[in-house]
């Protein structure tokens, strides 16, 4: 929750896999990456974030612009696709820039392995079934 100039707690990233590699989106943050590592996606994201918050510090001289959340269509989708979560936290010591920021560290919500795979088999098998196909089994 955004009150008096700060959020309360972690920047929140969902992170989804698929047989492509691994997404993030930031929730407070209308910023996402990809790699085909979970920990590559989460490092791209950290980096691309940290030249955001340069970029709008050196442009603008505030991060008001950046400081909007994704919309909640995007993120809502994103948030239903993982059904399961594991949640790793980090903090923003690492990268000075990041302190700009006001969050206490970033939260990664990540998408379960095996969560992934009943999804992506509820997938398409609901595929199928839109198709017509006959071999339909229920999950």
């Amino acid at each position: 929750m955004y009150e008096n100039g700060s959020y309360d707690g972690d920047l929140k990233v969902v992170v989804l896999s698929d047989k492509d590699g691994w997404f993030a989106q930031g929730m407070e943050i209308d910023h996402n990456a990809q790699a085909s590592t979970l920990e590559g996606v989460k490092r791209i994201f950290e980096t691309g974030l940290a030249s955001l918050v340069t970029r709008h510090l050196t442009s603008r001289g505030n991060l008001d612009r950046l400081l909007k959340s994704t919309p909640e269509s995007t993120w809502s989708d994103l948030w239903h696709a993982g059904k399961v979560f594991k949640v790793s936290s980090t903090t923003f010591k690492e990268r000075e820039v990041l302190k700009a920021l006001p969050f206490n560290g970033i939260s990664y919500f990540e998408q379960l392995a095996w969560a992934a795979k009943v999804s992506s088999i509820r997938q398409g098998k609901k595929m199928k079934s839109e198709a017509g196909s006959p071999d339909q089994l229920a999950v």
